[in-house]
């Protein structure tokens, strides 16, 4: 699990906001995971914006994104293999019609059946886009509600059992300055993966005050 410094998180933040529009990674931990190892490797033990850079581009392949928004490396082999299955499947009808036409069979009926395969699979195909919007909507409103809580009700508490207002209130609106969006939407769950990684370098840089 990768913890995460208060500078560590503001870098992260600049980087997010100025730098990371191309690179549209969906909010899974296995991508936290991947780049930032990464990047502290390629930054020789510190997160910077070009070691960030660095990470995305020696570790594209092993990193989830939303659909369309691949690395450009791999939207072009999606785009290629798009292409070659639509031309195998425009072959298989052209050799399917040609040895009907060459044996007198009615087509028709056929066609027919293909109109309603088509329709059937156009039905299944929007169902699909509609379950996974709806899913999408229902764990963008439960990150949501976790993130706005933890941002709420952080608090900082010394040994002797005393709130530290001053640190309390500080990193609280660290907290909230997180902001990760594609497009116009606002992905609260990668919000949510970079909270629990800044709270835990939080605890880390604690352990090691004597208040």
């Amino acid at each position: 699990m990768s913890i995460l410094t208060e500078q560590e998180l503001q870098v992260i933040l600049g980087w997010e906001r100025d730098r990371a529009s191309q690179f549209q990674l969906d909010g899974s931990q296995e991508n936290v995971d991947v780049v930032l190892p990464a990047a502290r490797n390629k930054g020789f033990g510190k997160i910077t914006p070009e070691s960030l850079d660095a990470a995305i581009a020696i570790s594209f392949r092993s990193l989830k994104y939303f659909p369309g928004h691949e690395h450009p490396v791999i939207k072009q082999e999606l785009a290629k293999a798009t292409a070659d299955k639509v031309q195998d499947e425009k072959n298989k009808r052209i050799k399917k019609k040609e040895f009907a036409n060459a044996w007198g069979l009615h087509r028709g009926s056929d066609r027919t059946e293909l109109d309603q395969d088509g329709d059937r699979q156009a039905r299944a195909r929007a169902e699909k886009k509609a379950a996974e919007k709806e899913a999408f909507k229902k764990t963008q409103l439960q990150a949501k509600a976790e993130f706005e809580k933890i941002c709420d009700e952080y608090v900082v508490t010394r040994a002797s059992g005393r709130t530290d207002h001053s640190k309390t209130q500080e990193r609280r609106d660290l907290l909230r300055q997180i902001k990760v969006t594609q497009g116009n939407v606002i992905l609260y769950s990668k919000m949510l993966e970079l909270v629990s990684a800044a709270l835990r370098g939080f605890e880390r840089e604690d352990s090691k005050i004597t208040w």
